[in-house]
């Protein structure tokens, strides 16, 4: 299976994501989507901690693969990365000490998410995507990945409603 890597962008009223041709330079491919008046878009820490509580409570054993922040703190990132290793492995009902440590410097606003991994299975087949503050996805091709696309954009616009 293919790795593909993809951009989300606002068209208007809708959500979209566009797929980044391998042989394309990013910012070339950003610049063009720009001047064709699509617009990029942020995905704030708290939709991204939303978007994983979607995911964990919706799709049957997905596993949280990574959660990284835009500061570099060692300390914290292993904390969370002990924490993450827990609700895999352990006992998934420390998912609500992952969510209450990220909750926590949330509010603080001393660390933003820069990105998530997840992965999970639907009728066998994996899933595993990431998804970056600036809205950049990157995931395994499959068969179903256009309809999980197309929720977790969706899911997304919903809260994000308020740019339109």
């Amino acid at each position: 299976m293919d790795n593909i890597q993809a951009k989300l962008f606002l068209n208007k009223k809708d959500l979209v994501i566009k797929e980044i041709p391998k042989e394309k330079e990013y910012y070339t491919f950003i610049q063009e989507y720009i001047a064709k008046g699509y617009k990029q878009i942020i995905v704030p820490s708290d939709i991204l901690v939303e978007l994983l509580k979607y995911i964990f409570l919706n799709r049957d054993k997905s596993n949280i693969i990574a959660i990284e922040f835009l500061e570099e703190d060692e300390e914290f990132q292993e904390e969370i990365n002990a924490l993450i290793h827990k609700v895999n492995c352990e006992d998934r009902g420390y998912f609500v000490s992952l969510l209450d440590k990220i909750d926590y410097v949330a509010q603080e606003q001393t660390a933003e998410i820069k990105k998530i991994r997840f992965k999970y299975r639907i009728g066998g087949e994996l899933i595993d995507i990431s998804i970056s503050i600036n809205g950049l996805l990157n995931y395994r091709n499959s068969t179903i990945i256009t309809n999980e696309l197309k929720e977790i954009s969706q899911f997304i616009l919903d809260r994000v409603g308020w740019l339109i």
